[in-house]
């Protein structure tokens, strides 16, 4: 069975088949401003499921989860999947360790989780999406030390032009058991999701 990798750029146009193999971003990580809102994007190498958790420990719990679903492969419909209940630090910590592996190596999702305000409103992200690379809003600062503990350095975070988004049919029953061991709020996918 191919080498599984979550996006892959383009190292052979072919013929017969064009070729991919596993993208690294080289551990970089680099301040973006999208609008008025300013973010770190985060390009681990791997264990991004760890950093996951290392940039939530500044945030409050509890946390909200959003999974979102762009290519379903298992009979599921394509689209948001808002956890209905808050979880809790611990729940959530288990949750990344638990999908560690399908999140990080499988291309047909993205993965937010977000510090709640007693009233709802968001304090902070996190959002691990499609390209294999980390969005965190929030407490910027705070979120450079966790990167730079983690071995990260300052550099540009940039998606390969020519890449690919492996979807492997190992992880075909992690999506089923993502979503059938907790209850749900759906909506549709938004453009910003791809």
């Amino acid at each position: 069975m191919p080498e599984a990798f979550k996006l892959g750029h383009l190292v052979s146009p072919g013929p017969p088949e064009p070729t991919f193999e596993a993208h690294a971003y080289g551990n970089l990580w680099m301040r973006q401003t999208i609008g008025p809102t300013e973010r770190l994007a985060l390009a681990p190498d791997h264990a991004a499921c760890g950093l996951i958790i290392d940039l939530t420990r500044p945030l409050a719990e509890p946390f909200g989860l959003l999974y979102v679903v762009l290519y379903p492969h298992f009979g599921h419909e394509r689209g948001r999947y808002q956890a209905k209940t808050p979880l809790g630090r611990t729940s959530m910590e288990r949750f990344f360790r638990d999908y560690a592996e399908f999140f990080e190596m499988d291309g047909r999702h993205n993965i937010w989780a977000c510090s709640l305000e007693p009233d709802g409103r968001v304090a902070g992200q996190i959002i691990y999406d499609h390209h294999n690379i980390i969005y965190a809003y929030g407490p910027l600062e705070a979120y450079a030390e966790v990167a730079a503990a983690r071995g990260l350095v300052e550099g540009p975070v940039v998606v390969p032009r020519d890449h690919r988004h492996q979807f492997d049919p190992r992880y075909n029953r992690d999506e089923s058991n993502l979503i059938n061991e907790r209850e749900w709020i759906t909506f549709p996918t938004e453009e910003s999701d791809y």
